[in-house]
């Protein structure tokens, strides 16, 4: 279902307003969507924020990301008057923390975002408040961690207490929020109850309820299962041009078997997912995770060797013009987060200042009258669709561009 279907989906009903108050903590690629969706469905919705940028659009009806419907969910919210931004935290019914959750140099879970949402909320939390993570966290990070700090700051208060991990793709956003299966973890029956009352009224998917760890795994373990796969793919590849044979030739070959469904290789692997959560079940657990830890090398390694192989090709050219682009962690969407093409693009720019890094979704500059410049070589380190359509249109020398999203071929 295209995203203007979905808008015009969540239109099509009333929904009146609700008189419950959410504070939506962090208003980024997670926050801000869901509480566009929720004041669109009737709900008061404060994002809490400390950006200005991002509290200064909101409250001019307007969205700060760069994603169709965006906009449109802020204007209309916002005209309702059931949608601001802020930057003080004051009381609500139901408080949904939506910060990142990175890890540290020795790949442990930087969690302090989380704990200090929590500090926040702690100073105006009331009773029968109920407050919903959807921040990815490690295994028995709720009950072992955060709740106890919750207590700690104030010990006299029964806190409801749910997890709910968001489960969205840049792009697709709207998509799946709503059709994507829900799970919610929490720690009492009335918290589970609060979190499913608010899910139900716009996710059209399968929610289901579980205990926090359980909650909290089954994030982990979606995103450790691709990350192997992806691994499984860029394994092939290694393999493959090693031995000088086609890895897309023998993928396709395999894929004809009804129950294998091997991905394609790639330079890395990007995103707030993916590269991040497997090491929070690796660092829980070194010894039962190995596959995981291997699977993160592989994918990890594939930047190296796709550098390598392009700094090669650069430096056998001599003091040659190259244009590099692709900047974003995969096609179409302007989202750098652990990106391998901007980690690549940063240490190849390096070699010479006759090597230029551009992308359409993240820089300003016109594609069209960059690409006419006299280049040596065009490198494609993202497979944007507007740059196949341009290379159509000017008629550049296909002998002049190498995609280096097939390095391995």
């Amino acid at each position: 279902m295209s995203s203007k279907q979905i808008l015009d989906d969540i239109f099509k009903k009333n929904h009146p307003d609700k008189n419950i108050k959410i504070t939506v903590l962090g208003g980024g690629h997670v926050g801000q969507p869901l509480a566009l969706i929720l004041s669109n469905y009737g709900y008061n919705v404060v994002i809490y924020d400390l950006n200005p940028n991002v509290v200064h659009a909101i409250n001019e009806g307007r969205s700060s990301l760069e994603e169709f419907g965006m906009d449109f969910l802020a204007k209309k919210g916002f005209e309702r008057g059931l949608l601001s931004a802020q930057s003080s935290l004051a009381t609500s019914d139901i408080y949904i923390i939506a910060v990142p959750t990175p890890i540290k140099p020795d790949f442990s879970a930087n969690i302090d975002s989380v704990l200090n949402t929590l500090e926040k909320i702690a100073q105006v939390y009331r009773e029968n408040q109920t407050i919903i993570v959807e921040s990815t966290i490690p295994p028995n990070c709720s009950e072992s961690t955060l709740i106890p700090f919750f207590l700690s700051i104030r010990p006299e208060i029964k806190v409801k207490f749910v997890h709910s991990p968001e489960r969205i793709i840049p792009g697709q956003t709207l998509e799946e929020l709503i059709y994507n299966s829900r799970t919610i973890g929490g720690n009492t029956k009335e918290s589970i109850k609060d979190a499913f009352d608010v899910y139900s009224t716009f996710v059209k998917g399968q929610i289901t309820t579980s205990t926090l760890i359980e909650a909290e795994l089954c994030k982990l373990f979606e995103n450790a299962y691709r990350d192997v796969n992806i691994a499984i793919a860029n394994q092939i590849a290694l393999y493959c041009n090693n031995k000088g044979i086609s890895a897309d030739r023998i993928i396709s070959l395999a894929n004809n078997h009804p129950r294998v469904n091997i991905l394609k290789p790639g330079i890395g692997v990007g995103g707030h997912c993916i590269p991040i959560d497997p090491w929070f079940i690796i660092q829980d657990d070194p010894v039962n995770t190995t596959i995981f830890k291997s699977a993160r090398t592989i994918n990890s390694n594939i930047e190296n060797i796709v550098f390598n192989k392009l700094e090669k090709m650069i430096n056998k050219m001599g003091d040659s013009k190259v244009l590099l682009l692709g900047k974003t962690y995969k096609p179409d969407v302007a989202d750098i987060r652990e990106s391998p093409s901007l980690n690549i693009g940063k240490r190849l720019v390096k070699l010479s200042e006759n090597i230029v890094h551009f992308d359409p979704y993240v820089d300003n500059d016109d594609l069209s009258e960059l690409v006419k410049e006299n280049w040596d070589l065009i490198v494609i380190l993202v497979s944007h669709s507007q740059f196949i359509q341009l290379f159509n249109q000017q008629h550049i020398n296909p002998e002049l561009i190498f995609d280096a999203t097939k390095w391995y071929e």
